[in-house]
């Protein structure tokens, strides 16, 4: 015969749906952080480090360095990034600039299936002297699941002196 009075199920224990709700509404006030803002800062009175506080922000963020990513650099993943690295100095021409979508494309639909790409512009800044300054990419896309505003990221790919 065992010591204890009464034998109870935590199956049979849940949270009231008013106290659900308030817990909910509490969390949502306080504009908890979501994911680490790249490049990495220092976040002074926010913590250790800068923080996004809004999905749309940290999906841009992630979009971002996805696009930046060569293949190899991520540990585990191969095949994961835009893999624009080889193709810097054909971006541009219209041969270049096709290759690069498609990267952009097949790399979207593998790891962030959720976005749908809208808009590729290929960014190239001529130096004072005629020479190549910056090459780099704008990519407009839109997250119908979260609000289906059209949002940009850009990438900078090459920078000279």
């Amino acid at each position: 015969m065992s010591n204890y009075a009464k034998k109870y199920s935590f199956q049979s224990v849940g949270e009231l749906d008013v106290d659900f709700q308030a817990n909910e509404s509490a969390a949502e006030s306080e504009n908890l952080p979501i994911g680490i803002k790249t490049p990495l800062s220092f976040g002074g009175d926010e913590g250790l480090l800068k923080m996004h506080k809004t999905y749309p922000d940290a999906l841009a963020d992630n979009f971002r360095n996805m696009i930046m990513t060569n293949y190899g650099e991520r540990l585990g993943h191969y095949d994961f990034g835009g893999n624009l690295g080889e193709l810097v100095f054909e971006i541009g021409s219209e041969d270049g600039d096709y290759k690069a979508m498609q990267r952009i494309a097949r790399t979207t639909k593998k790891y962030m299936p959720f976005i749908t790409l809208l808009d590729f512009e290929p960014l190239t800044i001529k130096n004072e002297n005629k020479s190549m300054g910056k090459i780099g990419i704008r990519v407009t896309f839109s997250v119908p699941q979260l609000d289906n505003k059209k949002r940009a990221v850009e990438v900078l790919l090459f920078a000279a002196a």
